[in-house]
């Protein structure tokens, strides 16, 4: 009879990239909202920066309010027809 070889696969770390610890807590996580609601861009990121406010390790909560609504405060300019920079 053959021998088989078992191999252990290496242990896995999170997923960093798609599944950051601070959305992981998440459950629907921002970006399926913002899909599934049809967000555009600027409405999704503010999205995203409401929903990791404090946290997000290293980054004050303050300023991820602050950040969501520079993300607000663009998509009202652009509804308004102005310049969005």
């Amino acid at each position: 009879m053959p021998t088989i070889t078992v191999y252990e696969s290496p242990p896995t770390k999170p997923d960093t990239v798609i599944n950051p610890s601070h959305y992981a807590r998440l459950n629907p996580q921002p970006v399926q909202v913002s899909v599934n609601w049809g967000l555009n861009y600027l409405r999704a990121t503010a999205l995203k920066y409401l929903a990791r406010a404090g946290n997000k390790e290293g980054v004050d909560e303050i300023e991820d309010l602050r950040k969501a609504i520079s993300f607000i405060e663009r998509e009202i300019k652009r509804l308004k027809g102005e310049p969005v920079a």
